[in-house]
């Protein structure tokens, strides 16, 4: 009797996204490593919403005239921790894997991107036009024009991979090194996070926004590793603590993506 030995070939681990390829929030905005005290009062100083006037030249009306005087903005930071993590009951396992941080490090920006718009671009000011959600297109010049019209800065353009991927078949958008720019120079970070879904399918209308600099402060990533002698279940868990702050523009418009 001839007895065949087969060999079962190891499971094969697709790898996570290596480097920022999709032009998320962590490659336009600035990151700056170490939180130190975290004191989230006016995180942020500026004078780029200050507004600008022109005021005509003329004779008769100069006893009237007035002169216009804004305010600097403080922008408060809003605080919020960035997590994933796993259980497996398999004997052996290394719970120090680097391919499980390898995926946190690959989805850590769509944590950053909720963090942001659950606490900062939802309480933008709304652009949608009264007749109505708008076309993708239509939401990016809005939003650029009023971006470039009341911010002296450069304005950031926050929009689902939803309506960036429409955008980009129309050759609207350009990679520009890590992150996709408009025409204009205008950063667009991309973010699933900021879609919204029922029952797991892309809801039809969308929000896309439009805000000043982005500044985000971060710890260290913390890595917590148990094991569950009695059931043998292990239990990793990545985070990261974030402090983000928007400089003073916020806007926010409905868009009709399907």
């Amino acid at each position: 009797m001839t007895i065949q030995q087969i060999r079962r070939l190891a499971p094969w681990s697709p790898p996570s996204r290596s480097g920022d390829v999709t032009g998320t929030i962590l490659s336009i905005a600035t990151v700056r490593d170490g939180l130190g005290y975290m004191d989230t009062e006016g995180l942020i100083e500026s004078y780029n919403c200050i507004g600008i006037d022109v005021d005509p030249v003329d004779c008769n009306a100069f006893t009237t005239l007035t002169k216009r005087f804004d305010s600097p903005s403080f922008s408060d930071g809003h605080l919020f921790n960035v997590q994933g993590g796993l259980r497996c009951n398999s004997v052996g396992f290394d719970m120090n894997d680097s391919r499980i941080r390898a995926a946190f490090e690959a989805m850590e920006a769509e944590g950053v991107s909720i963090g942001i718009h659950d606490t900062i671009l939802v309480n933008g000011t709304d652009l949608t036009p009264a007749s109505g959600p708008v076309t993708c297109l239509q939401a990016l010049g809005i939003l650029e024009s009023y971006g470039y019209g009341e911010y002296a800065g450069y304005p950031v353009i926050h929009m689902g991979p939803g309506m960036v991927s429409q955008l980009v078949g129309v050759d609207v958008l350009t990679k520009v090194g890590d992150h996709l720019e408009t025409r204009l120079g205008t950063p667009v970070a991309v973010a699933a996070g900021v879609e919204t879904k029922t029952n797991g399918k892309l809801d039809p209308e969308q929000w896309a926004f439009v805000t000043g600099a982005v500044l985000l402060d971060r710890g260290e990533v913390v890595h917590q590793a148990e094991l569950d002698r009695s059931t043998n279940e292990a239990t990793v868990l990545y985070e990261r603590l974030y402090l983000a702050a928007v400089d003073c523009l916020v806007a926010k418009i409905k868009v009709q993506v399907l």
